[in-house]
């Protein structure tokens, strides 16, 4: 099975948006200021996570891809690592979600999101780190290849909805209006064939880069404690990305 592979042959439908207007915080530098990431790979495809049920985590019903995606991507995290834990259900999920949006379902800004995962430990799991990337496919690649996925914000149009319902990639039509924001979690890609395999309303997705290049407004490395404790990243200045994470205020450990 390559990267190329739809495996879902099931039907499905597309969720709902929910991901707000992006924001990176002046007190975060870009990933590269904390510690250099090696180069991508040509290709990254992970049979660990060819049988992971993802589930849509609510997403169905409510805007909550932002919190939905930030568990599939410790999922992802964790099958990779073989880490044994549990993970919220799609009723942990909304109502952490609500909660977090004080009872209404309005959506998140996925930086406030991880700041507040990183401050109290969002649902039980823990982040050692995040700071935003610059939006390019080939440094979302690199965070693929070193810490298993990435969070990034794309922008959709109905187009993206159809081509997901019918089991197309997302690729770039005529169709030019923005719909709505979502989030979703890169976990593999083929710079040959220039596509990504991303975790998205309980299922993975193929998209080409063209699409991401002109889709993706954010893109997150965000770092579960258990990366940390592997030692990969023993070159990384956690001392001034602690610093300023705390900086951002509303840490409370």
């Amino acid at each position: 099975m390559t990267v190329l592979t739809l495996p879902d042959p099931a039907p499905r439908t597309a969720g709902k948006f929910g991901k707000l207007e992006a924001k990176n915080p002046v007190q975060l530098n870009f990933l590269s200021a904390y510690g250099a990431l090696p180069a991508a790979p040509s290709v990254v495809q992970r049979k660990a996570l060819h049988s992971v049920i993802w589930g849509m985590l609510g997403n169905a019903q409510y805007g909550d891809c932002t919190f939905a995606g930030y568990v599939h991507l410790v999922i992802a995290v964790a099958a990779l690592l073989d880490i044994k834990m549990s993970f919220p259900d799609a009723a942990a999920v909304v109502r952490a979600y609500l909660i977090y949006d004080h009872g209404q379902d309005t959506g998140a800004v996925e930086s406030d999101l991880l700041q507040t995962a990183y401050g109290t430990g969002l649902m039980g799991l823990d982040l050692a780190g995040y700071a935003p990337t610059n939006n390019s496919v080939t440094e979302m690649c690199e965070v693929v290849n070193v810490f298993g996925a990435a969070y990034i914000g794309v922008m959709m149009t109905n187009s993206d909805i159809v081509q997901f319902n019918n089991h197309e990639p997302w690729k770039l039509t005529s169709d030019t209006t923005i719909v709505g924001g979502h989030c979703v979690i890169p976990i593999g890609y083929d710079a040959y064939a220039e596509m990504a395999r991303v975790v998205t309303w309980g299922t993975t997705q193929l998209v080409e880069f063209a699409w991401l290049r002109a889709r993706m407004d954010e893109c997150w490395a965000v770092i579960p404690s258990a990366v940390k404790t592997t030692g990969k990243l023993d070159n990384f200045n956690w001392t001034q990305l602690s610093a300023d994470i705390h900086a951002l205020g509303g840490v409370h450990r």
